[in-house]
Formats: structure tokens, sequence, C-alpha cells
């Protein structure tokens, strides 16, 4: 018998932030994920996991990938848009920041869909999933509001970054001590960004003794990761060492950042 969904508001009660019980909801059974369940590629799992979410009311994101040695996706895994921890800033008290003041996009949630590559065949087989979320989830309505909005922004997304790296080519050519790198996920998406400019280069190198390092959210439309590299002059001024973009806060993008950053600081500027 189809099990029909209720209102997110009478399967979760949530404080400000965040809910004080797992939130399960319920929805027909030939929608939700199911361990060892089969799917022929990476795109029919995200428009079955996606048709999932909105039925719910929440949003998703890839997360992770790990590639074999032929570079074929071996490991995939999907999770709720509020995965992960958002660091509030204390904010400026003015006018204007009131009425810009944004809540928090992260939540913690530990909902998570991963799929694994058969041993045999070509197919993706469902491994992990975590369905019990930790915030209310959004009315249909408002879902529908937002995989619009998701959808506009995933499409400027791609326009966005080519013109990013347009303009960090121009910059290049008007000075060969600009660098920059630009990595994409499997579906040609920024995920990572990393550039640093001649100035910066020349400050690491008289003042890199001590470096402060620290992630940004909310700052910008995409939901990607502000991360500043600083560091202080003889003037006792903050100094800008190199700046990335990043999709998440994983080891894995932190290393990456940080390799970028050195190989490219530590090169001996062009005179």
């Amino acid at each position: 018998m189809d099990v029909v969904s209720p209102l997110p508001s009478e399967v979760c009660q949530s404080s400000a932030n965040s809910c004080q019980i797992p939130c399960i909801p319920q929805v027909k059974n030939d929608v939700i994920p199911k361990i060892k369940q089969e799917f022929d590629t990476l795109d029919a799992i995200q428009n079955f996991y996606n048709n999932y979410a909105k039925k719910l009311g929440f949003g998703t994101r890839a997360r992770s990938s790990r590639r074999n040695g032929d570079k074929q996706i071996i490991r995939k895994e999907y999770v709720c848009c509020k995965e992960g921890q958002s660091v509030p800033k204390k904010p400026v008290e003015s006018s204007e920041s009131s009425k810009r003041r944004r809540g928090l996009t992260r939540e913690g949630c530990g909902v998570i869909l991963a799929v694994m590559r058969a041993k045999f065949g070509d197919k993706y087989v469902v491994s992990q999933f975590v369905e019990a979320h930790n915030h209310p989830l959004a009315s249909p309505r408002r879902q529908d509001l937002y995989n619009k909005e998701r959808d506009i922004r995933n499409a400027l997304l791609g326009q966005d970054a080519v013109m990013l790296h347009e303009y960090f080519q121009i910059e290049q050519q008007k000075n060969s001590g600009f660098m920059f790198t630009m990595e994409k996920d499997d579906e040609g998406r920024l995920t990572h960004c990393f550039w640093v400019d001649a100035t910066s280069r020349k400050s690491y190198q008289y003042f890199g003794h001590v470096v402060v390092f620290d992630t940004m959210y909310n700052t910008n439309r995409y939901c990607m990761i502000f991360a500043p590299i600083l560091g202080v002059n003889h003037h006792e001024q903050t100094t800008l060492f190199g700046c990335g973009l990043l999709s998440d806060e994983s080891s894995d993008s932190f290393e990456w950042l940080f390799k970028e950053w050195l190989k490219q600081c530590q090169e001996v500027l062009p005179k």
C-alpha cells in the first residue's frame, strides 16, 4: 500500500536552527532509495534521488567521488544541501547590515546516499543510505521555488565560471606574476579555484613567517566557501597572500588549496 507523506511540520518539530529529533518523512515506497538498488548510470542515480528529495522537501548536492586507476568513478556521494557546518560571523550592527542578515545554510545534516560501482559490469549499487534529517523540510510549493532557483543558479554558475576564467587569463596577460588554478567536478561545475597576484606573492616572500587562514560563508550567491590566506606586514597591517573558492570544507579541498598556494608563492617571481 502506498504511503502518503504528511506535512513537514507534522513530521519534525524544530527549534530556531535545527530539529530536536531526527526527521524521517514518509513517502511512497517506490521513490525511496534502497540498499543494493542498481542503476545504469550516475545521471540515473541523481535523477532518482532528486525526485525523492523533491517529494520530501529538501535540496541535494554531490559531495565527493572516488576514482580508480582508469579514472572511472567507483564511489559517489550525494548529501542534503544542509550537510556540513556553517560558522556564522558576528554581524556588524548598522542599518544596512541588519537588512541583509542571512540565516545558516548548513546545519550538520547527516542525510547521505552513496553508490559504488559494481565489481562486475558497469552498474552502480546503493551502498549507504541515511534518511533522517535534523532540520525542518520545505513544503512542496517552497521546494518547487527552491528547485527553480537552483536550476537558474547552476546555469549561471557554468557561465560565470567561464567568465571568471577569461578574466583571470586577461589579468595574466597584463602581468605574468598573476597565477590561478581552477578545477571542475564530473558535471562541469566549478569546485576549486585559487588565484594570487604578484603583489601577494611578493608579500608572502617577505612576511610569510606568520600565516592566517579562515573560511567565510554566505558571501556569494553560489554558496561556495571563500578562503583568503592572510599575513601581517612590517607596518602591522593585514596583507593578502592569496584567495580561494571551495565547494566544501573537506580535507582534500584544503590540501588542494594549500598545495596550489605554496606552489605558486614559492616560485621565483618574473622580473
